[in-house]
């Protein structure tokens, strides 16, 4: 009753699935992107008494099945699922990693907003440091929405608990209207990431008043950190890729993060607790969000924030062609990533937005631009995308894609750029993790081995009869690399040529040591080579950090269950503040 005859919104944090949503019987809207909240407006909608409100959810595979497959990508389940059609979790189609296991559902709240006219939808914080480091500004941009047919003054109001003060008054038109106050800061508390510093956090203020009386208010922090991506020239060839903090390069030390479950959405904030501290354990002071997950929550970003781990940041696209060719989907992708750039802007641990995952290296290197539509999306990546970033957060460099070259020659040129090193593992070095020693990239982003999960573990997802190799349970919850290549797959091939013993003739116990102990190694040689190379080397970050369900053989050095591999502890010593390392 209170709702009636005022501005009425429904908001819906997540809805996984292609969705429909109806009131009283009525269809009032719908929406088919997990990545950015459904925001329905039921003013004038809704009638005294009982309402009812009804959300239908879908795959997906109905309003893709007309669309093309091929174009996009040669991947044959992709071909069927046509997951670059849908703005949900890619790798929940299946990757090497995990199954395919689509969710539908809701995540986070569901409310019904109303007589908040204006609504502030989002607010975004842009935290800009002087070359001197002496002074800085805070831009704090409230996003508002007006559903009346007049303009509106507002008074805002932003505080600091540090004593910094700010006032403003805006007009509000019709509609949405972005709007901008700022406190200045001299001396100020930098961020700084592991290692360097302290992470200082500024805690922030907003109240919007109409007339004296608060009508809305917004709280959080930000940190004041200065970020750019440095290129000069390399003696020997190409350019150094180094991320300066502060004017400080600094080199990444790190892994890539994935979704720890398989239902992204509903991670406990225990587990990403647990997971920030085994970065922190291992030495870490970077993570890469991988694009073809979804993004960091404030859960992790907060710890990250308070922690001083830095993130790399991909937007959501990984290994496929996307169809921009579509003005429908190339207005849903710009206005996800707006969502997303706004919503995450407060948080100083994010220091870099890449565009993609392996898109422009696909193009090269898989033979992507031999068949269909050749570069369908090229204009989010080094267009739309850019031009957004420019415009919503200028204080973050924006790198198209990874690994990428900015020039004419290959992506994953080891010269210049950022570099995905997968010859070890999955081409042409195979199982001679020594080939590490002579690697020259830049600023490696990915690349690592694989090594069997801990006998305890594997107990408990493989039923009592399967607790063998290559059982059906076990090859249920392998990665599918194990079965790419039509001779014996390598992690098999490097404990019988490391250790010169037939996989066949070892138990259960002696090969998961084995293989353990050979992924140890591999990570070992992969970090130690790129750490003795600083500064022509600017990082040393391996795939990958964690699981997304339980696996027999992974990348990462603990499993699903956050229990410690035998690799955890070598790349801790190997990511210390000092090592010796011998080439």
């Amino acid at each position: 009753r209170e709702a009636v005859g005022k501005p009425v919104y429904l908001h819906i944090t997540t809805l996984d699935g292609v969705a429909r949503i109806a009131l009283n019987g009525e269809v009032v809207g719908e929406h088919a992107n997990a990545n950015r909240p459904a925001v329905i407006n039921l003013t004038g909608k809704l009638r005294p008494g009982c309402n009812e409100i009804t959300i239908q959810l879908e795959s997906g595979l109905f309003k893709v099945a007309d669309l093309p497959g091929s174009d996009y990508s040669r991947a044959e389940e992709t071909l069927l699922n046509k997951r670059h059609h849908l703005r949900q979790a890619q790798y929940q189609f299946g990757w090497d990693w995990n199954p395919r296991l689509v969710y539908l559902g809701m995540h986070g709240t569901i409310e019904l907003v109303w007589g908040a006219d204006p609504w502030l939808k989002q607010v975004s914080v842009l935290g800009e440091v002087a070359k001197d480091l002496q002074s800085a500004r805070i831009r704090v941009r409230p996003l508002f929405q007006s559903t009346g047919n007049a303009s509106l003054e507002v008074n805002l109001k932003l505080c600091s608990l540090d004593g910094l003060k700010a006032e403003t008054r805006v007009v509000l038109n019709p509609g949405d209207t972005e709007t901008e106050i700022v406190l200045d800061v001299d001396h100020p508390k930098l961020w700084w990431p592991r290692g360097h510093g302290d992470a200082c956090l500024y805690p922030l203020y907003l109240s919007v008043e109409i007339g004296g009386n608060q009508v809305e208010h917004w709280e959080g922090r930000t940190g004041l950190r200065r970020v750019e991506i440095d290129q000069p020239e390399h003696p020997e060839k190409g350019r150094y890729f180094h991320l300066k903090i502060n004017n400080r390069p600094v080199f990444c030390k790190g892994a890539n993060w994935v979704p720890p479950e398989m239902s992204a959405h509903e991670v406990s904030a225990e587990k990403i607790a647990h997971l920030v501290a085994l970065a922190e354990q291992e030495n870490m002071n970077m993570l890469r969000l991988w694009g073809g997950g979804v993004w960091a929550n404030h859960t992790l970003l907060n710890l990250c924030d308070e922690r001083g781990i830095m993130l790399w940041h991909d937007l959501l696209f990984a290994c496929s062609k996307y169809p921009a060719d579509r003005p429908d989907f190339l207005l849903d992708a710009e206005q996800e990533v707006a969502w997303g750039v706004r919503e995450f802007s407060p948080h100083p641990a994010l220091v870099v937005w890449c565009g993609n995952n392996e898109m422009e290296w696909g193009l090269w290197g898989w033979q992507y631009k031999d068949f269909g539509r050749t570069a369908p999306d090229y204009v989010l990546f080094h267009h739309t995308f850019p031009m957004l970033m420019a415009k919503l957060d200028p204080t973050r460099p924006y790198w198209p894609s990874s690994p990428y070259s900015n020039v004419s020659t290959p992506p994953n040129d080891p010269t210049i750029g950022d570099q995905h090193p997968w010859d070890v593992s999955l081409r042409t070095d195979d199982i001679n993790f020594w080939a590490y020693r002579n690697y020259i990239d830049r600023f490696p982003n990915e690349g690592g081995v694989l090594g069997c999960a801990p006998v305890t573990s594997m107990r408990k997802f493989l039923p009592k009869g399967d607790l063998k190799m290559r059982s059906f349970a076990w090859e249920h919850h392998d990665n599918t690399i194990m079965f790419w290549q039509p001779r014996r797959a390598f992690p098999y091939r490097s404990v019988e040529h490391w250790l010169c013993r037939p996989v066949d003739a070892m138990d259960l116990e002696n090969y998961a040591l084995a293989s353990g102990l050979l992924q140890a190694e591999g990570l070992m040689e992969y970090i130690y080579n790129y750490r003795r190379r600083w500064p022509s080397t600017g990082s040393a970050i391996y795939w990958m950090f964690n699981d997304s369900w339980p696996t027999v053989h992974g990348w990462g050095t603990f499993d699903y269950f956050l229990k410690r591999k035998l690799s955890f502890h070598p790349v801790r010593r190997a990511f210390a503040d000092v090592v010796v390392a011998l080439a």
